[in-house]
């Protein structure tokens, strides 16, 4: 499953290249993370390609359930996140 998440840059040709991911909580169990009880997250990575470079810009929109390691309550939290 992992695999599904690979971008092979030294094989794209140069120019834009957009990938959307659904992730869950199947997503974070890959890494045996427990603390993720709940997932439900739409990721966009566009990479941008040129001869000298690649630019990537990541977003996430979506919420995360976790669990309050003090109360053992569920928290459910929006995200929304843009990383280059």
């Amino acid at each position: 499953m992992m695999g599904d998440f690979d971008i092979e840059h030294v094989k794209l040709q140069n120019g834009n290249h957009q990938y959307t991911y659904e992730l869950d909580e199947a997503f974070f169990e890959l890494f045996k993370n427990d603390q993720v009880l709940s997932a439900d997250l739409k990721t966009e990575a566009n990479v941008d390609k040129t001869a000298t470079m690649a630019v990537v810009d990541i977003s996430t929109k979506g919420r995360i359930g976790l669990q309050c390691d003090r109360c053992w309550r569920v928290w459910i939290i929006q995200l929304r996140l843009h990383l280059r």
